[in-house]
């Protein structure tokens, strides 16, 4: 048998597919680094979206709870945090808590990761049409080395996310909201000042006649404006094509039984606890008279708080209502000539903030209606808000300034005002705030 020698050409041929094979095997290598390196990086770029989205959530919740207000809190406005390695615990300011909670989703400020927060009371940064109480932003980054890198003299990856959360403020900055769609929804007449850091706003016609001076954060109105005798409010009234909608609508009324606590209850006896006050509650001319904390269910008749020297409770609410479980119609309310008032609304609960809730479905008596004069004339508190849905109001006002709304169909007000803006939310229960992620 003859062995055969191979020649130059089969060499080269073997050569050929050797040097193809490795390349081969390069471009496989360079591709399956490519996929780990993408797979992981985007792996990476979520567990750093979701540390952001926590750190400015949780600094967010922690401002809500603790304050939000520049200055106080711990609250630093305007100045990059670093977090601190390790993450402080517990935290005691709004970016410490965002720095803790980055942390244990993977991200630190250690090694090649790095976790930054700010925040601020300004217009929030990328954001057009949203105007927080506070806002704060978390950036959070961290450098990756990669397998592909090796192919192409990339040697690392920077990974980087940002998250945006805020304070807002949910509700309305009104506090004196007339309902009625006709006619004049709300007048000012024989005012020497009428003065409110919140807003008027009325759903139909606004009358100013005999007012000194109207000062308001904004005065709006749907249907027509008429002055007569009064001084230049400031600012000048705005007419709107929208109605001012009803913050209150949603309220639930308590729920009470054909239980009658009291029928036809007057007394001057006091304290007075919370219960079902069948055809009407009258206190008669009592020297100082206090109600205990809770809900005073006034079915049927009226609310008569007339003649008394102090009256006085905390954490009150009074609901009107009338033609429940065949007691007589809804009369209203009559507080009259009392020399210090001194009333507060719940500060939490279903009614924070709610001193008079009248039922929207109640019954009302011919003539029904609500009359408030002469209260307050020594020293006075007056917290909380008036909801009369289906019926107006009287109100005969005084100079001591109230942290109090008047939401009812048609509003009278006389005499003189002085309205404080409840910032907060637990005086008037017109405001609340919330924490949430804006991107």
């Amino acid at each position: 048998m003859r062995l055969l020698k191979p020649g130059p050409k089969g060499l080269f041929r073997r050569g050929s597919v050797l040097i193809l094979m490795t390349l081969s095997l390069f471009l496989l290598f360079a591709c399956i680094s490519l996929v780990v390196d993408l797979g992981f990086a985007y792996f990476k770029r979520q567990q750093a979206q979701a540390a952001a989205d926590a750190a400015a959530s949780a600094a967010a919740v922690y401002a809500l709870n603790n304050g939000y207000t520049c200055g106080s809190g711990g609250v630093v406005c305007n100045t990059t945090y670093t977090c601190a390695y390790p993450a402080v615990t517990p935290p005691t300011t709004p970016l410490q808590a965002g720095c803790l909670y980055a942390s244990v989703n993977g991200l630190n400020n250690t090694g090649t990761q790095t976790v930054t927060l700010i925040q601020n009371n300004t217009a929030p940064p990328g954001v057009s049409g949203n105007s927080p109480s506070l806002w704060i932003e978390a950036d959070v980054s961290q450098s990756l080395s990669t397998m592909f890198g090796l192919f192409a003299s990339i040697p690392s990856l920077a990974i980087k996310a940002k998250s945006l959360a805020a304070v807002s403020r949910i509700g309305t900055t009104n506090c004196i909201v007339g309902l009625s769609s006709s006619g004049t929804a709300v007048t000012l007449s024989n005012m020497s000042g009428f003065t409110a850091g919140c807003g008027v706003a009325s759903n139909s016609g606004l009358s100013l006649t005999g007012v000194g001076s109207m000062t308001t954060s904004a005065t709006t109105y749907v249907g027509s404006y008429s002055i007569s005798n009064s001084g230049t409010p400031s600012p000048t009234p705005t007419h709107v094509a929208t109605a001012t909608s009803d913050p209150l609508s949603g309220l639930p009324a308590p729920s009470f039984t054909s239980t009658c606590d009291h029928t036809s209850y007057s007394s001057s006896a006091s304290p007075l606890n919370p219960g079902t006050y069948c055809n009407g509650l009258e206190i008669g001319n009592a020297t100082s008279f206090t109600f205990n904390s809770g809900v005073y269910i006034i079915n049927g008749g009226y609310l008569d708080l007339t003649g008394a020297t102090t009256v006085t409770g905390s954490g009150v609410t009074f609901f009107l209502t009338g033609g429940k479980y065949s007691q007589p119609a809804l009369n209203g309310l009559s507080w009259s000539n009392i020399n210090n008032f001194n009333m507060v609304a719940p500060t939490s609960g279903t009614y924070k903030g709610i001193l008079v809730f009248q039922d929207p479905t109640a019954t009302l008596a011919s003539g029904a209606s609500n009359t408030i004069q002469s209260i307050g004339g020594g020293t006075a508190s007056f917290t909380g808000t008036i909801y009369l849905p289906t019926m107006g109001l009287t109100y005969y006002g005084t100079a001591n300034p109230y942290y109090e709304a008047i939401i009812a169909q048609t509003i009278l007000m006389q005499g003189v005002g002085n309205i404080l803006l409840d910032t907060t939310g637990t005086k008037t229960g017109l405001l609340s705030y919330s924490a949430g992620t804006i991107y």
